[in-house]
């Protein structure tokens, strides 16, 4: 009853807020369509490029609303199969353009041309696409109206650059088959947002104009221009890849088992199908699924008593990913009620068989669903489990707000099933104020099934605001979860607790100095358990942002952590933090050189007490852009913590260093080693990708695992504890 008082006020409130507000979006702007073919040569100047309406710049950094320092001619057009986007980038100076890598996805220290498409028009979600003067390639999605990036995401498209002594232009041309749109009446609505970055000055200017008043605006399609495409038919593309693996592991068996190590080959076949059903849905179909091209996960060190999240990196799962995520958590709880990682991989991020799934993702008369079904192994002897996934949102009330549901299975061939399923809200109260709501349940086989015991309720008003946003942004909100509250396809580090957050921020642009913004902001949240109302975690901090016209960003400031140990918290066998009530407060300090420069490089440093000792921690990432064929990348995190009372130290160093390399546009590699001291081993990951054509790559991945705690006594350790080499071929057929 409670839960439909709370739905009808907010519909009651959105209704009443919606009715009084006036929208000051502009127009759309009707795209032209090509009258004759072009030359796609990288250099748009045929006739037919004339009849298309320019896109006029404006400056967005390091000063808004500025005219942009060198002209730029961008223009947008389509035709029956293609959209094309045609762009001269000229320049007083040639000398000054700057070109980074070859590398497809890599685009670092260098002059950039974007093209970002809300292709539903949902103010929610996009795809982007981003070109240099070498011709490199590089896509991804965004997710929650600009607030993520998932540079995994991968579609066909091809772009063609020229340079003269004028500058630099290109062309950009996308296949409407890569693309999932709705028709509506013979039209295609999208959201537009281009823009140009100018490396030597770290300048970055956009159509249409953006506000730094709006957190990341350059992503973010909710202030993305309308623009219509007339006589665009619903397309049904096939994309059919098989693959084939072949390779050999060797690992070192478990002292459980005994001495000595076990060597397996590997040869296998699999295959993936993507079918456009409509122009608006997409189904993906996937048989022995294998994701050995992948990139290793950074290693981290685990300071705290809850579970390390790992971000999802397999190309399968990206798809118009955002319709399924449903994040459970604000400032300080990172909860999310489905993480695909929680699919074909364990705890551990080791793969696990998975036999074949399907995924469906699209939009349908005003809805946007996505459904997801999988089946792996478990890693148990003859056991296997089915997980499945259903998501539905549509748009109410006006553009930017929403009412959802979701629901996840997990059912092992053993009996034992979780069912969990939530309904979520969110709500343009204002421009840029949002109301959200969120309910949930799981179900679970081995656990009591009460909502009072195995539920989430959690209700926040939030403004989204950035490092280097303009203006006030907040976000408060209150949470509670039940001690069985377990969506057991999702990550929900904790049980059993509330939680209240306020995170509050105020951006001022100064003018007329080096300072291009300057942000105080201050974060509160706290934890009670409900078992006993006690105190479980809190954290208070206040910190001063601030970017310069440069391009330069960073922050000082002060926090305050408590935390109450019901159990002692292990870093080794040699040191621990007993159990207790703790409070600890520290210094931090973060600064990015600015990311027009070839070379770049970020410091974060932290000192002050941790839990009943104190700490001190120092990152430093030097980043190298040696040439168009070289990326070097160095991350090195220093961190020492003393417990003097005790006696005792641990040590967490954390190595990783990565070189990317291309020799042209068909040849590239990546080298990525890291040393974690904590875990005391050292882990390799080598890439050759060999890119034959679009579609058609062949891969080699060599991965190993070394021990450097080599002088343990007993049981004693290998050098290698695991290791594998794989080839890995895949070809796509198109229809």
């Amino acid at each position: 009853m409670q839960t439909s008082r709370l739905t009808a006020l907010i519909a009651l409130v959105a209704i009443a807020v919606s009715a009084a507000s006036s929208s000051s979006a502009q127009a759309p702007l009707r795209i032209s369509r090509l009258a004759q073919p072009i030359r796609f040569d990288g250099i748009p100047n045929e006739p037919a490029w004339q009849t298309a309406t320019p896109l006029p710049l404006t400056g967005h950094r390091p000063t808004f609303g500025q005219e942009p320092t060198e002209r730029s001619d961008i223009r947008f057009a389509y035709d029956d199969t293609y959209l094309y986007a045609g762009g001269f980038f000229f320049t007083r100076d040639p000398r000054s353009i700057r070109t980074a890598s070859l590398t497809r996805d890599q685009v670092g220290a260098e002059d950039a041309f974007t093209l970002l498409l809300d292709t539903f028009d949902d103010n929610e979600n996009a795809v982007a696409f981003v070109t240099t003067p070498a011709g490199v390639r590089l896509d991804y999605g965004v997710t929650g109206d600009g607030a993520s990036r998932n540079p995994d995401w991968n579609t066909f498209w091809d772009v063609q650059v020229a340079r003269d002594a004028a500058g630099w232009s290109a062309e950009i041309r996308i296949p409407l088959s890569s693309l999932r749109y709705q028709v509506r009446n013979g039209e295609v609505v999208m959201g537009l947002i281009v823009s140009r970055f100018i490396a030597a000055t770290n300048e970055l200017a956009t159509f249409p104009a953006l506000d730094p008043s709006f957190a990341n605006a350059p992503d973010r399609s909710s202030v993305a221009r309308d623009v219509v495409f007339s006589g665009i038919g619903s397309r049904s593309p096939v994309y059919v890849t098989p693959y084939l693996l072949s390779g050999a592991t060797d690992a070192a068996r478990p002292p459980t088992i005994g001495s000595g190590r076990t060597q397996d080959l590997k040869s296998e076949v699999g295959l993936d199908v993507k079918y456009g059903v409509t122009g608006s849905v997409t189904l993906d179909l996937t048989a022995n699924t294998d994701f050995a091209q992948v990139e290793a996960d950074d290693e981290q060190v685990n300071l705290t008593r809850f579970s390390l999240f790992f971000p999802e990196k397999r190309q399968f799962f990206q798809e118009r990913s955002g319709i399924f995520s449903l994040g459970l958590g604000g400032f300080n709880d990172p909860s999310l009620f489905f993480h695909s990682r929680r699919i074909g991989l364990t705890d551990g991020g080791m793969p696990l068989r998975i036999y074949g799934g399907a995924r469906l993702v699209g939009r349908s008369g005003g809805w946007d669903f996505g459904l997801l079904d999988m089946h792996t192994d478990t890693g148990l002897d003859g056991e296997s489990e089915n997980l499945g996934v259903f998501r539905a949102r549509r748009r109410v009330f006006n553009n930017q707000s929403t009412l959802g549901m979701m629901a996840t299975t997990r059912l092992r061939t053993d009996g034992q099933s979780n069912i969990s399923y939530a309904i979520d809200g969110r709500v343009r109260l204002f421009d840029n104020d949002y109301l959200t709501t969120q309910w949930a349940h799981t179900v679970d086989s081995e656990g009591s099934n009460d909502p009072g015991d195995a539920g989430m309720v959690r209700v926040s008003v939030d403004r989204p605001g950035s490092l280097t946003s303009k203006g006030f942004a907040y976000n408060v909100g209150v949470k509670w979860a039940g001690a069985r509250f377990d969506p057991s396809l999702g990550f929900t580090p904790r049980r059993d607790y509330r939680n209240g957050f306020v995170n509050l921020r105020y951006g001022i642009f100064p003018g007329g100095s080096f300072i291009r913004s300057i942000q105080p902001s201050v974060a509160i949240s706290g934890f009670d358990r409900n078992s006993d109302h006690r105190l479980q975690s809190a954290f208070l901090g206040g910190f001063v942002n601030y970017t310069t016209k440069a391009g330069a960003l960073g922050w000082i400031g002060v926090t305050r952590n408590t935390e109450d140990l019901q159990q002692d918290l292990r870093f080794s066998a040699d040191a621990f933090v007993p159990t207790g009530r703790y409070t600890f407060d520290a210094i931090q300090a973060a600064y990015s050189a600015p990311g027009g420069d070839r070379f770049q490089f970020n410091l974060n440093a932290q000192v002050g007490d941790f839990y009943d000792g104190t700490q001190w921690s120092t990152t430093i990432a030097p980043f190298w852009t040696v040439s168009e064929h070289l990326d070097l990348g160095i991350n090195y995190t220093i961190q020492r913590f003393r417990f003097g009372t005790r006696g005792q130290e641990f040590n967490a160093d954390l190595v990783r260093v990565r070189a990317q390399g291309a020799l042209n546009a068909h040849l590239s590699g990546t080298v990525f080693v890291q040393y974690n001291q904590a875990a005391r081993n050292v882990a390799a990951n080598v890439r050759l990708r060999y890119h034959v054509s679009e579609g058609q790559d062949l891969w080699l991945v060599y991965n190993d695992r070394l021990n450097t705690d080599r002088g343990r006594a007993a049981p004693s350790l290998p050098l290698s504890q695991e290791r594998a080499l794989m080839a890995k071929y895949t070809y796509t057929f198109r229809r």
